[in-house]
Formats: structure tokens, sequence, C-alpha cells
């Protein structure tokens, strides 16, 4: 293949651009907060709206009415900043959000991994355990937790202090099959529970 042939081979390569925002957004996204999600936009002057949907998801594709914000929303002049704070959202999952700003259509589908607990205190998981674990806390990420396992007849077979927020892995290695049991202890809150470990 000569150079003009290969060069002409490029040009007919197809382009892949990253999906763009609606045209009336300037950016549109979503965090975890302290058992919240939290949701930002803004949508760019010049336009408006009637009312905008905040639409939620489970898998992606199903969307149902998680929120709304009536009434005329953007402005004619200026930029205008959006928040939502979805305070009730399902835990240990990934969630999808996308907007439907009036008649005018939908935003992108934001994602974002929820890794904090809303319902419970503590939970480790899985149990049994094999290999690893996972001790979720409901403290905020700053938090510092000491950590203590013990096997069932009291010996100590794990410690550690100065652990920060509330997701941390275990792993017992040189530890027998069992059951164990966790005392995690973050500020003036304690927490106690218990797990198989199967080899």
């Amino acid at each position: 293949m000569n150079r003009m042939a290969l060069m002409a081979w490029w040009l007919l390569l197809p382009v892949f651009a990253p999906a763009q925002e609606h045209p009336f957004l300037s950016f549109f996204t979503v965090k975890e907060g302290f058992g919240t999600v939290v949701l930002d936009w803004e949508m760019i002057a010049g336009n408006t709206c009637d009312g905008i949907d905040i639409l939620r998801s489970e898998d992606g594709t199903g969307f149902d009415v998680a929120g709304r914000i009536m009434g005329i929303c953007g402005d004619i002049d200026e930029p205008v900043p959006y928040g939502w704070i979805d305070t009730d959202p399902p835990e240990l999952t990934t969630v999808y959000y996308r907007l439907r700003l009036g008649l005018n259509g939908f935003s992108s589908i934001q994602e974002v991994d929820l890794v904090q607990l809303v319902s419970e205190d503590h939970r480790f998981l899985p149990s049994p355990m094999q290999g690893e674990g996972l001790l979720l806390l409901r403290v905020p990420a700053s938090g510092q937790v000491d950590l203590r396992i013990t096997d069932s007849s009291g010996r100590q077979v794990f410690h550690e202090s100065g652990l920060r927020g509330g997701r941390h892995a275990v792993r017992l290695p040189n530890a027998q099959a069992g059951t164990y049991f966790y005392d995690a202890v973050s500020g003036d809150r304690r927490f106690r529970g218990r797990f198989v470990l199967v080899r």
C-alpha cells in the first residue's frame, strides 16, 4: 500500500467522540454524599424549560421520577446553577440519574457507585468469607476507626488503629476457619458484629 493510499485509509476510519451533554446544560454531575447522592448542573444562559424532573434508575434503562423542580427553569440573560439531593438512595449498588428538561429532552445519564450504608450502622460482606471480606461502617469519610478482630476463644487476630472512613478490606491469611468477631470504634461510636471464615 503506497503512502497516499495509506493516508486515505486512515481518513476513512470512524471518529468516536464522547457523548455530548444536553445543549441547554454546561455540566451535570452526581456524587455520593453521607447517605445521600448530590446532583449539580447548570443551565446555559439563553435557555429555559418548564420544570425539571430528576430521574433515577438501578439498571440504567428503566427510570422513575425521584424528584421534581416546578416552574420555569433557566434564564434568558445568565447561566443558572441547580442542585438537588437524593436523601433516600438505594445502598451498596450503582445508581443512574438523568434530567428531563420539561419538553426539551433529556440530559446524559450519570452514574454513581454507592458504597456507604444508609439503613444500617454496619455490615460485613460476605459471610461466610473466603479470602477477603469487606467491613462497612456508617461513619464519615474523614472518621478515624480502631478495628480489632478476635476468634471465638477471644484471641486477637487483627488490630489496626487510625483507619479512615467506613470501608475496610479484611484479610486473615493465617487464620483458621471459624467464627470471628469484629469490634470497631470511631469517636464515641462502637460497632460490633461477627462473620464466618471458610477455607
